[in-house]
């Protein structure tokens, strides 16, 4: 009886096959030519190719698994009456996928499943129930394309259905009593041989049953099925991401968009990372049994988590206690600490770059003036008393000065720029940069970047310390704001306001101006960029679920995360700065008054003419730095002829950003701020 029911099982798939072979034939494309899906899951393949989809006869007992160019596909029919899973191959040939056929190298007789293509696709991995013992086979390919006779690479009693390979050839499977309740382990390969299996932690498996599991190739995350309390039915997908410590992240519910109340099982992300393949047991004849769905797969980014770093602490504004007032919390939104607590508005907080105090302004005193205080909270002190309205402070990298926007009108979104020293002396305005907003030092403090509206809309800026050598770095004609330099001087982020403001996203540009991306999700209202200390970071408020909150992005837009995670509003967050080396002049030269006087064309493209005045006869230093005060080019280090001079420079092979050049004696130096493009 069982011989007649796979023979009439083969006749009727044979029929169905070439009954459909003219139209898959012409599916010449990758994927079986099938339209890839975008933000909504999609079946795979749909019922125009019924050669590939279920009937009275099988199911899918795992997701496809395509090769790493995309030209072949293996695929496990499992037959539900005879209780065997075979490994089916389909490939192009000629531009056209070829009628799938049970695998050369497979065994009908008994239970194979879970294909697995190594790193390079030269070795196919997969599960079987061979007389050799349960475990894993593999299969090489030969000179000719075709596969060898498959060979037992090592028995794992007590070993599921599904395995997992990872670059580096570590194994991910599940260890089980029965096929539904095990945990998920990992095979390490180490010096040329595979150790013993390793459970992984209880962040990824827990007392209700774990598997089939798919590993990130580069281990980055684990996609498995559990079915723990909490799911939308018997078993649901879940992720974990790995940590820097070598740990793994608590594992996270994929949602309901992905699991349904049904069977969902056998996550498998193709080989150009594009696309999460998985299997859901639907409940009705239509969608009998299992079958394969796909979905893109860049959800998976935005999943997650930012490690945080504790070294730093976060601080930001709230009104989650009624006022606006100032809070701090580790980079992850641990150790909540509120700092003010008064009736009044305490805004823009700014940190030392010892991260011992922190300037804020605040309208205790009726106008919104200058306040400092310790980083706890404690010795709140008012060091401005202009009268007007004071905003948006930054404090200089060595501490000394204070820098803010001022204006008659404290809805102003510009005002002119000034500073103050920390200790309320030293009051001045930058009366020839005109006025502008969220004004930020350089890291090294010899210069403001700062936006500005004076053509006609809001464009990024930057002034010397002396309010001179005004640059503009943008010509767009979008209006930007928050300016912030990424701590090696090399990319600016900020915030890019729609033409009719009702939207605000984050945006990149390089430091010079050029190469303009979006981060941050279009209407979502995004803005307040500020750079983690490292640079490989953002930290930004946003209001994409109604209430403003603080998130986290890696510089690249991935990983977009929530760290606030508060039903109120939380708003300007800003980061510790990290200290930062300063170039130091060669010492023993004998000039006391020079001064670097013009640089043309600024910006640079290639070449560029320094012109410097010498009140008498002696060595003189010309050094390029970055950013991070790191030398970059030493262009002169020779002796000159008192009065004016110019020096040329081949610049071709500096990268784009923005530099110092510092023209040096023993007791003078003048410094100037150039682009590179």
């Amino acid at each position: 009886m069982r011989k007649i029911l796979i023979s009439v099982c083969a006749f009727q798939i044979a029929f169905c096959l070439f009954g459909m072979q003219s139209a898959f034939s012409q599916s010449v494309n990758k994927y079986l030519g099938q339209i890839p899906p975008q933000g909504t899951v999609k079946r795979f393949p749909p019922d125009n190719l019924q050669m590939l989809a279920v009937n009275g006869v099988w199911m899918w007992h795992g997701s496809p698994t395509f090769s790493p160019d995309l030209k072949e596909m293996f695929f496990v029919k499992y037959m539900e009456q005879v209780d065997r899973a075979e490994i089916w191959y389909s490939h192009l040939v000629n531009n056209a996928w070829s009628i799938p056929v049970p695998a050369p190298f497979g065994n009908q007789t008994f239970i194979e499943n879970s294909p697995a293509y190594s790193p390079n696709g030269d070795t196919l991995y997969f599960y079987s129930q061979r007389l050799d013992g349960p475990g894993i086979n593999f299969t090489v390919r030969q000179a000719d394309g075709s596969w060898s006779v498959a060979q037992h690479l090592m028995t794992v009693p007590n070993m599921g259905w599904n395995l997992t390979i990872a670059n580096n050839k570590n194994l991910y499977f599940e260890l089980a009593t029965n096929p539904v309740d095990g945990d998920v382990y990992r095979c390490r390969w180490v010096n040329g041989q595979y150790l013993l299996p390793e459970r992984l932690p209880d962040q990824v498996n827990s007392t209700s049953g774990e598997g089939c599991a798919f590993i990130d190739p580069d281990e980055e995350y684990l996609i498995f099925m559990s079915k723990r309390p909490g799911g939308s039915g018997l078993h649901d997908l879940y992720i974990s991401f790995s940590k820097r410590d070598g740990g793994w992240t608590q594992s996270v519910n994929l949602g309901t968009w992905i699991n349904s109340n049904q069977e969902d099982g056998f996550p498998r992300v193709s080989p150009d990372g594009k696309y999460l393949f998985f299997n859901t047991a639907k409940a009705s004849s239509a969608d009998q049994g299992y079958n394969p769905y796909w979905v893109s797969a860049s959800f998976i980014d935005q999943m997650r988590p930012i490690e945080p770093d504790t070294s730093n602490r976060l601080i930001f504004c709230s009104d989650r206690d009624g006022n606006a007032e100032i809070y701090s919390m580790f980079q992850d939104g641990s150790v909540l600490k509120r700092l003010t607590n008064n009736l009044y508005t305490d805004i823009d907080p700014t940190w030392s770059n010892d991260g011992k105090k922190i300037a804020f302004i605040s309208d205790a005193g009726g106008n919104f003036e200058l306040y400092t205080m310790n980083s706890d909270g404690s010795n709140i002190q008012k060091i401005t008393e202009t009268g007007l309205q004071l905003g948006k402070p930054d404090w200089s990298t060595d501490g000394s000065k204070i820098l803010f926007t001022v204006s008659e009108d404290a809805f102003s979104d510009e005002g002119k720029i000034g500073s103050v020293g920390s200790d309320g002396s030293g009051y001045q305005l930058f009366s020839a940069a005109g006025e502008g907003s969220g004004p930020v030092w350089t890291n090294d403090g010899s210069a403001i970047i700062f936006c500005s509206r004076r053509t006609g809309h809001s464009e990024i800026y930057m002034f010397e310390t002396d309010g001179n050598n005004l640059l503009q770095i943008t010509r767009s004609e979008t209006d930007k704001m928050d300016a912030r330099l990424s701590p090696d001087g090399s990319r600016i982020a900020y915030t890019l306001l729609s033409t009719d403001g009702s939207d605000s996203e984050i945006h990149l540009i390089n430091a010079n101006g050029t190469g303009d991306i979006q981060l941050t999700l279009a209407g979502k209202v995004s803005k307040s960029p500020t750079w983690a200390a490292d640079g490989t970071s953002i930290f930004f408020q946003t209001g994409r679920f109604g209430n403003q909150e603080i998130y986290q992005m890696d510089d690249n837009g991935k990983y977009q995360t929530n760290i606030s995670r508060n039903a109120k509003n939380d708003f300007s967050p800003k980061i510790i700065r990290k200290s930062i080396a300063t170039e130091i002049p060669d010492q023993g030269w004998i000039l006391n008054q020079c001064e670097l006087k013009n640089i043309w064309p600024n910006p640079v493209k290639d070449f560029a003419q320094f012109e410097f005045f010498l009140p008498k006869s002696g060595k003189v230093g010309l050094v390029i730095t970055d950013m991070l005060g790191r030398r970059a080019v030493k262009l002169l280090d020779q002796g000159f002829s008192e009065g004016n001079h110019q020096v040329k420079a081949d610049l071709t092979n500096l990268s784009p950003g923005i530099y110092t050049i510092t023209l040096s004696s023993t007791d003078n130096i003048s410094v100037r701020r150039f682009v590179k493009n």
